[in-house]
């Protein structure tokens, strides 16, 4: 009878002792999970921190290197927009057609030196040479040079056209000593085949 109490009270023991280990840990444990915690830590797989792609480069790297190969291409779709554009502007650019007159025969060379903006005076009865430089990229099929005596009225007094089977960069003509009559002032001026006004230049004979 005793022994069947010792076991009892035995029983009784294990239970609570079983019970307040529960309670301390929060659940059923067992022998084995009461091992040290820094010893089941250390047995835990180590996770991989960052993601690998691509044979082993990071997808940080992966990433930075994607951004670095879109801004460069950015950059250089820019730059070559920005070239074209200036091409663009720069072909269509209307240069201006111009006007030069001296009493000696003019040549590209001679032109480059002179000044369009120049005011141009003859002795009356000296002969001279009028050079039309076009401008721009198109060249016109037809122009046409009127010289106009420009007092109260405008007075056409003379017209000289010229076709041109190919494209073409200058125009020159000839006026001889007899051809103006009167002293005054005068403008020459050049038309295309539409009848639109490229250029005119005022001079005076004295």
């Amino acid at each position: 009878m005793r022994s069947i109490l010792l076991a009892g009270k035995k029983d009784l023991l294990k239970k609570a002792a079983g019970a307040a280990v529960k309670k301390t840990l929060g659940g059923e444990v067992s022998p084995e999970s009461k091992t040290d915690p820094k010893t089941q830590e250390k047995q835990l797989p180590k996770k991989e921190p960052i993601f690998k792609l691509n044979n082993g480069m990071r997808i940080e790297e992966y990433t930075q290197t994607g951004l670095r190969d879109s801004n460069g291409n950015k950059k250089w779709i820019r730059i070559l927009g920005v070239f074209l554009v200036l091409i663009f502007v720069w072909w269509i650019w209307p240069s201006k057609h111009e006007i030069y007159m001296d009493v000696d025969k003019m040549t590209p060379d001679k032109v480059s030196g002179m000044g369009s903006e120049k005011e141009y005076h003859f002795t009356h009865g000296q002969d001279f040479f009028i050079y039309y430089k076009r401008g721009g990229w198109f060249s016109p099929d037809k122009i046409k040079l009127t010289i106009y005596k420009v007092d109260e009225s405008k007075e056409e007094i003379s017209v000289q056209e010229k076709e041109f089977k190919r494209r073409f960069d200058k125009f020159q003509t000839y006026y001889d000593d007899s051809f103006f009559d009167d002293e005054g002032s005068y403008e020459a001026e050049i038309k295309d085949e539409n009848g639109e006004i490229l250029v005119s230049k005022k001079f005076t004979i004295d």
